[in-house]
């Protein structure tokens, strides 16, 4: 049984962790540990969160029976649980305001009445067993042990409610309503995304395609298809379960799953689900536990003969390089991939007209023909840069009317609207893109200088400059005034760095679509 002469002992056991592991490692891992209790043998010691013990007891386990033995003088199992669990039982802040002084305090504490704490286990559960019958004897003549209360009942209760609130908020707000205007009668359709187009009409209308993916850049009309496909779904069957998943919405309720401990309720929600509908996987980059929650979840729904309809960015190939685990990516490669191209002019125009007949239709005035043409042949890479022009000429024909819709004004907005497109992806404009993403310096990329920053900065640039071009390796070498031979490694480095390191593999992510 822990009596008050441990926790100050506790105090050297920790010190020793910290002089036999180093000190990043202590002050990552196991500063914040505690003493909690014993019970057979087994002593319990509290971790910030269920994530650190799992990871101490992983990592550690070893390092902390053996200096338990030496430390403390016994032998125990060292067990590590999450400090809520175990209902904190005693903190060093309760105990000590300083390690220094914390064998003073306890010595002049000695012969004190002891204070009545709290315990994650009941009293009867710590009685010693024959094993700790030893260490009983040999403090009973000098000190009693602590008291222990038993668990307040009422606060157990608190607790589970309060449980149960999180697991309904966390379910609640994982659903996303369908777009009423994303509708295939609504989808502009022409020889570039056709392909896509009959895809998602398959799946819509019962296909035997359980996994479909379709990528391609942002405003080319993905997130309009999946919730189409969701629409058309529920229009042949009402009571069809269909869910619209966007990826910070899975994201936010993994982790709150996560941290209010219902992961298991959050499954059981999504196993409900009888189409669902994933949008931007590509910004689940470096969230390896959520990617595997929704490989698991693609999963039992195909087992089910269910579907499953993503959207992203990139093809599968290429999302593993920006931060997805390969065993995710495999998996959409062998669904249906479906790219969507850059919208042609027929579609381009047809977008155009179509918002220009709308304007009319509110009595905001017709937009000349001509300016809707010169719109459509220059806003060539999305549907969304069409109609974030058109919605501009609006603006500017509502306030200044047809006298002041020139063609040279028109000309100065349409220049204005797309200038911050990159025309041609060479080694200069990596370097620069790289450069502003990063925060870095040009002359500090090409230096010596081998702080994280700069070497990552360094990665990025060698990465993008093997993907995005078709220089040989002593040019892209050249460029930062190093060897060759280094480019190799350091796109492997980049790879791994994408997949481990959201913030990293966002930056990837970044330049590889405005590259594009």
């Amino acid at each position: 049984m822990l009596t008050p002469d441990h926790y100050p002992r506790f105090v050297n056991y920790k010190n020793a962790l910290r002089l036999a592991l180093g000190e990043t490692t202590y002050k990552s891992w196991l500063e914040d540990l505690s003493l909690h209790g014993m019970e057979k043998g087994e002593v319990f010691v509290g971790a910030k969160s269920d994530f650190f013990a799992q990871q101490i007891m992983h990592r550690y386990a070893d390092d902390l029976r053996q200096l338990w033995r030496k430390e403390m003088g016994f032998e125990a199992r060292v067990t590590v649980r999450g400090r809520e669990k175990l209902t904190k039982a005693l903190t060093f802040g309760q105990v000590l305001s300083e390690k220094t002084n914390a064998a003073a305090k306890m010595s002049s504490a000695s012969n004190a009445k002891r204070p009545v704490i709290k315990n994650a286990f009941k009293a009867d559960q710590l009685k010693p067993s024959a094993d700790d019958k030893s260490i009983e004897d040999n403090t009973a003549d000098q000190e009693q042990p602590f008291q222990l209360d038993p668990i307040d009942q009422s606060q157990r209760a608190q607790k589970q409610d309060q449980q149960d609130q999180n697991t309904t908020s966390a379910i609640q707000h994982v659903a996303t309503d369908l777009n009423d205007a994303h509708t295939f009668e609504t989808f502009e359709t022409s020889d570039s995304n056709c392909i896509a187009v009959s895809a998602a009409l398959s799946v819509a209308e019962g296909s035997d395609d359980p996994l479909v993916y379709f990528y391609g850049h942002s405003g080319l009309g993905k997130s309009h298809l999946l919730s189409a496909i969701g629409h058309n779904r529920l229009t042949q069957n009402a009571n069809e379960n269909v869910l619209y998943l966007p990826h910070d919405n899975l994201l936010n309720a993994y982790v709150s799953a996560v941290m209010a401990r219902t992961v298991p309720e959050l499954r059981a929600y999504f196993d409900k689900v009888d189409v669902l509908l994933v949008d931007d996987i590509h910004m689940l980059r470096g969230r390896k536990s959520t990617q595997e929650e929704l490989l698991l979840l693609i999963d039992r729904m195909i087992a089910k003969g269910k579907k499953v309809i993503l959207s992203g960015a990139m093809p599968p190939e290429t999302l593993s390089q920006t931060g997805l685990c390969q065993r995710f990516t495999d998996r959409l490669a062998g669904g249906m991939c479906v790219g969507i191209a850059k919208p042609d002019l027929k579609l381009r125009l047809s977008v155009a007209r179509s918002m220009a007949d709308r304007f009319a239709a509110r009595g905001e005035g017709r937009l000349a023909e001509r300016h809707v043409e010169s719109v459509a042949r220059r806003c060539d890479q999305s549907i969304r840069e069409v109609q974030g022009c058109m919605r501009l000429m609006r603006l500017n024909h509502n306030a200044f009317g047809d006298e002041g819709m020139t063609d040279d004004k028109v000309a100065q907005m349409i220049s204005s609207h797309i200038k911050y497109r990159m025309q041609e992806v060479t080694l200069d404009t990596i370097l620069d893109a790289v450069s502003e993403v990063f925060g870095i310096s040009i002359a500090d990329m090409q230096g010596k200088a081998r702080p994280q920053v700069i070497v990552r900065a360094r990665h990025a640039f060698n990465l993008i400059a093997r993907k995005k071009t078709k220089m040989p390796l002593k040019s892209i070498a050249a460029m930062l005034n190093r060897d060759h031979t280094t480019i190799m490694a350091s796109v492997r480095r980049a790879e791994a760095l994408a997949e481990i390191d959201p913030d990293f593999g966002d930056k990837i992510s970044r330049l590889l679509e405005d590259l594009s």
